[in-house]
């Protein structure tokens, strides 16, 4: 693709102009994860930097890409991804070179590991558009708060799926999401915004580029369709909040607001579930999130929220922290049944019991009181199977390594997903190594997850001993409440040599 560089100037032009104009409000608050994204990143500042904005050897996109480290990763990485996308789907929607992305390849055709991580994201949301809307529900004006570098913005329009798109984000993101679409899209006008340039209504085949302190320079337009991707899990609290608000606010009746969200990624970020502020919306559809790009990630939830003025409708969230703790965990697709029934607010009292069970467990401060909450309550067969994997992480956190592995093993048998699977063999590793070269159920699902794994057993004791500690503690706050975890002494340790080395200020959390 030939780059338009009068077309650059004009665009980076306009979105210098804006930022002379934004006012600083609730909305352009950074966290303190985002703070330290911005001060390790090489600047973006010229065209050179934007051209390859997206090669892993710089790190001009930190934050907003993923990146592979070695051949042998690439190879599980796309193994994995061809367990979600097909061949027929990436000729449908090709890699752009805008940005000089990393290239890794996938049946021949030229990939890279951002590209697909948004396919997957694209067809995911849009298997949800056409199992809820049948009738039609496109084009469609859409609006993303944290666009990134554009990456599903770009499969959106590609596919015609959007009839006008907006995007509002931090100034350094927007210069690079603002560069992307507008090199992909160039038949496509853009619009950026000022002082008094006010827009009363989304405009078709256009692009909006708005900064978060000139977010009320849209208050007059309404929006068929609202996405965020991880990046309100990133947010302070307050701003996460605002935005939801802001959200319900500006959709159309019937507008859809679809959110990819994890919870305690920093200490100024959302801690609860709920503190997302979910409840004016309808509840459509909520449920796991079906890909990670690793076995300690926090796994968010993904949530699908249906604007409407009928209150009468409105659903209860009771037990909405419990599920997406529980898929924080590694339950995911074993939660398909209360997913389902608690999107159609249908829980029946089996369900209701397991999930007060685990409010218990989860709130509980106690590794032996956790472990007891789990032994003294009788459950259905189906739910006991739950069970079983909690107390089998229960007493891998107690030490008990052997009735740990002896109850997993048992849970491996009729496991149903493939981060279950995974967490249960990082559980038997610990005393059985052989386990990681077991057949796999879940084949290069679960093969990608515990690459990081292998690793460990190529240490020596000593660092293998630690690293296993380290990520149990990483666990240990999957089942605890904020107010009684807190990161272990050798957790802290970890975390301020990696800054250190990273270049980043000194402190003990990442």
């Amino acid at each position: 693709m030939n780059i338009n560089y009068s077309r650059y100037k004009d665009v980076s032009g306009s979105l210098l102009n804006s930022m002379r104009f934004q006012k600083p409000n609730d909305f352009s608050e950074s966290s303190h994860l985002w703070k330290s994204f911005f001060e390790n990143r090489d600047s973006v500042s010229g065209i050179s930097d934007l051209l390859i904005s997206l090669n892993n050897r710089f790190s001009f996109a930190a934050g907003i890409g993923e990146t592979l480290l070695s051949d042998s990763n690439k190879e599980i990485f796309i193994e994995y991804y061809k367990t979600f996308l097909e061949r027929s789907q990436i000729e449908a929607h090709p890699l752009s070179w805008v940005g000089s992305p990393s290239i890794i390849e996938f049946d021949g055709l030229p990939v890279n590991s951002a590209y697909l991580s948004n396919l997957r994201l694209f067809y995911e949301i849009k298997c949800f558009l056409d199992r809820h809307y049948s009738d039609g529900f496109k084009p469609l004006n859409i609006i993303e708060i944290g666009a990134g570098y554009g990456g599903f913005a770009y499969f959106a329009i590609q596919s015609g799926l959007a009839a006008s798109y907006t995007i509002i984000d931090l100034p350094e993101n927007l210069f690079l999401s603002a560069f992307y679409l507008t090199q992909n899209f160039q038949d496509h006008s853009w619009h950026t915004f000022s002082d008094g340039n006010d827009l009363h209504e989304v405009r078709d085949s256009a692009i909006h580029f708005l900064l978060p302190g000139n977010i009320h320079l849209i208050d007059q337009c309404h929006y068929d369709l609202a996405i965020n991707s991880d990046s309100l899990g990133e947010m302070p609290r307050k701003t996460a909040n605002k935005y939801v608000d802001w959200i319900y606010d500006h959709l159309v009746e019937k507008g859809v607001f679809f959110s990819k969200n994890g919870h305690r990624r920093g200490t100024d970020c959302v801690q609860y579930p709920e503190d997302y502020g979910y409840q004016n919306f309808n509840l459509v559809e909520l449920r796991a999130p079906t890909a990670v790009s690793s076995l300690f990630d926090d796994f968010s939830h993904y949530i699908f929220l249906e604007k409407s003025l009928e209150k009468q409708l409105t659903h209860s969230f009771t037990f909405f922290n419990d599920i997406c703790w529980l898929y924080a965990v590694g339950l995911h697709q074993d939660l398909d049944e209360i997913s389902v029934a608690f999107s159609e607010n249908k829980l029946d009292q089996d369900q209701q019991f397991f999930l007060t069970i685990c409010h218990q467990y989860f709130l509980e401060k106690s590794l032996k009181k956790k472990l007891k909450i789990l032994n003294q309550n009788k459950l259905s067969n189906k739910y006991q199977f739950l069970v079983m994997y909690l107390k089998g992480i229960t007493l891998y956190l107690l030490g008990h390594y052997s009735e740990a592995a002896f109850i997993l093993r048992k849970y491996l048998e009729n496991v149903p997903f493939h981060i279950s699977e995974a967490y249960a063999i990082m559980i038997i590793s610990r005393i059985d190594s052989s386990i990681l070269d077991s057949q796999l159920k879940y084949g290069g699902r679960t093969k990608f997850v515990i690459n990081e794994l292998r690793g460990y057993f190529k240490m020596n004791c000593v660092f293998r001993y630690l690293a296993f500690k380290i990520r149990a503690n990483n666990l240990l706050k999957k089942i605890c409440i904020p107010q009684n975890y807190s990161p272990s002494i050798l957790l802290r340790i970890k975390n301020l040599l990696f800054n250190f080395k990273e270049g980043k200020k000194v402190g003990v959390l990442r």
